[in-house]
């Protein structure tokens, strides 16, 4: 089965590897996790029987150069056992770089660890998704191991980490989570298992604390480059329907505008299962305020198994256990994929493009889901010189996995000058020339109806058409081609250069008179663009019936100069090696 290749940046540590208590008073088997990260900040967590202060050294390498403590502690009852998390807040950052950070409480000191600041728009990044973790420590541990060979820049959390509010040092806490924590923030929102309660709050810090609590926030979203994530709290005690708190953060926080909005969630809204059917109030949401507001895709776990829903152009993703006992997912009108089985996410993201793959916990490829289009197609890229402006190219079409349609087209680079896009046809805006320029570079967008658009280079290139560039009268088997007859290079210099060929649909002058004696044979032309240059392609025909006349006695013939040539003839040939020299009808010879 396909696999994606991990992306690593920089050595990452194993808490395996380090003695098993981190800090001087920490919890044996924890050590400490990120949280909240943005572009210029970071908290970083630790669990201690204490509230001795902890210093965070932190730098862009592991000689660090700034230093924050302990900002606060929480405190989580665990079956009746105090525990204290200390938060550390780290400032100054910059964004889309890593750090590196240790700990220090004491006279202990943690191994050197790193981690990425959130990245700006514009930027391409890996992020992942996990899930009721709960009961099976070991599938636990081995797909955080996993997730960790992926190197993402983070990873979203989607609930029930652990079986109930008492198991977060025994469930959440297994190794393969540690190592991955030290490394790798987390974005967290709640399940039904552990609840959101004062031990939640404690083991969790978000971003922003917009609602005044004292804590960090049960819902709130972030920015991560082109990509807003909001995350929704189902167990907040405000709830999460029509006119709450919640529900109008998440009315006035989502904006159509932007290129991508992720929603997450624990109680999927477009998905069933054996143990848990589709959330009404999620089902609400989408239709009120998902859809019309541009949210491409749900991430949610409760039910544990995958399963891929569509429903009005939004991704509804139930990606559900890493640990909890299987559920059976059960097919839907809406479902596209569905599988019993462990699983997590793996997010390859660009400022134009999204595209998951979700794997189970022997790291088989389960399903790939692309939103956006991920290609162009033009049905001709090529276009005969001397059209008039107006003329039609080709047809352009877009390849898109999750059909987001109708498509737009637009020029945004190149020789936009040159043409013009009237809905899926693209069509020249000047007369082009062969001579002139051969071909043509431009760029085009094709964006979807949820805003997502890809762009794409194409070459149009000028064929060339064979055509007449001058015309003149010559005099073929005469006295002045030295009466050969047939076209040859002596009837060059047999031309009268103040004579030139009356064609249809012209008015004759004295410039296309010449007298019967002079020998006039035909009329001679370059033709430029034939695909064999020493052969007309166009047939001759003769000027007149019958045989020739019998020559008449008169005044001398005026015979050029054989050096002389018309000046239009002779630029002609200069400029253009492809032309040739031939007749287009004879008369018999004089």
């Amino acid at each position: 089965m396909p696999r994606l290749l991990p992306r690593r940046t920089a050595a990452r540590p194993h808490f395996d590897h380090l003695e098993p208590r981190l800090l001087l008073d920490a919890i044996p088997g924890t050590g400490p996790w990120i949280q909240g990260v943005l572009q210029t900040s970071a908290y970083i967590l630790l669990e201690a029987n204490s509230t001795a202060t902890a210093t965070v050294d932190y730098g862009l390498t592991s000689s660090y150069t700034n230093s924050a403590t302990t900002g606060s502690t929480e405190t989580a009852n665990l079956s009746g056992t105090n525990y204290y998390i200390h938060n550390v807040k780290l400032t100054g950052l910059a964004a889309n770089t890593q750090y590196h950070y240790r700990v220090r409480q004491g006279a202990t000191t943690t191994a050197d660890y790193a981690f990425w600041t959130a990245a700006p728009a514009g930027t391409s990044f890996r992020f992942a998704f996990m899930a009721d973790a709960r009961t099976n420590t070991a599938i636990h541990s081995t797909i955080a191991g996993l997730v960790d060979a992926y190197d993402p820049r983070f990873v979203i959390w989607g609930g029930d980490v652990c079986n109930d509010t008492n198991a977060w040092n025994t469930e959440f806490f297994v190794p393969g989570q540690v190592t991955l924590d030290t490394t790798t923030p987390f974005y967290f929102t709640a399940g039904n298992h552990e609840a959101w309660n004062a031990n939640t709050r404690a083991f969790t810090q978000s971003p922003t604390n917009h609602d005044g609590n004292g804590y960090n926030d049960s819902y709130y979203s972030f920015d991560y480059g082109d990509f807003h994530f909001v995350m929704i709290n189902n167990y907040d005690p405000g709830g999460y329907g029509v006119g709450s708190a919640q529900y109008t953060f998440v009315q006035g926080d989502l904006a159509p505008s932007r290129p991508w909005e992720i929603a997450v969630f624990h109680n999927h809204g477009y998905a069933v299962s054996n143990g848990h059917g589709e959330d009404a109030g999620m089902k609400t949401m989408t239709a009120n305020l998902f859809e019309p507001l541009g949210v491409d895709m749900t991430l949610a776990g409760h039910s544990h198994c995958f399963q891929h829903n569509r429903v009005n152009g939004i991704e509804h993703m139930l990606i559900g256990s890493v640990g909890a006992p299987l559920h059976t997912p059960i097919w839907q009108s809406y479902t596209i994929a569905q599988a019993q089985d462990y699983c997590f996410g793996i997010f390859d993201v660009t400022p134009t493009s999204l595209t998951l793959h979700v794997y189970n916990a022997s790291n088989t490829l389960l399903d790939t889901v692309t939103v956006g289009p991920t290609d162009i197609a033009l049905s001709n890229n090529s276009v005969a010189e001397g059209q008039a402006s107006g003329a039609t190219v080709g047809t352009l079409s877009t390849t898109d996995p999750a059909p987001g349609g109708p498509y737009t087209y637009t020029l945004v680079g190149g020789d936009t000058a040159s043409f013009s896009i009237a809905g899926s046809t693209l069509k020249t805006a000047a007369t082009f020339d062969y001579e002139t320029k051969s071909s043509y570079n431009i760029t085009i967008r094709s964006t979807d109806s949820g805003a997502h658009w890809l762009e794409e280079p194409f070459t149009i290139n000028v064929t060339n058409v064979a055509e007449i560039v001058d015309r003149h009268v010559f005099y073929n088997n005469s006295a002045m081609d030295g009466n050969t007859a047939g076209a040859d290079p002596l009837d060059d210099n047999a031309i009268d250069a103040a004579k030139t060929a009356l064609l249809p649909g012209q008015t004759g002058s004295g410039a296309n008179i010449t007298a019967a004696y002079s020998g006039l044979n035909g009329v001679m032309a370059d033709i430029e663009g034939l695909a064999n240059p020493g052969r007309s392609t166009r047939p001759t025909s003769p000027a007149r019936p019958g045989p020739p006349p019998t020559r008449r006695a008169g005044p001398p013939s005026r015979r050029p100069s054989p050096t002389a040539r018309p000046p239009a003839r002779a630029a002609a040939t200069a400029s253009r090696s492809s032309s040739t020299t031939t007749p287009l009808w004879t008369s018999g010879s004089r």
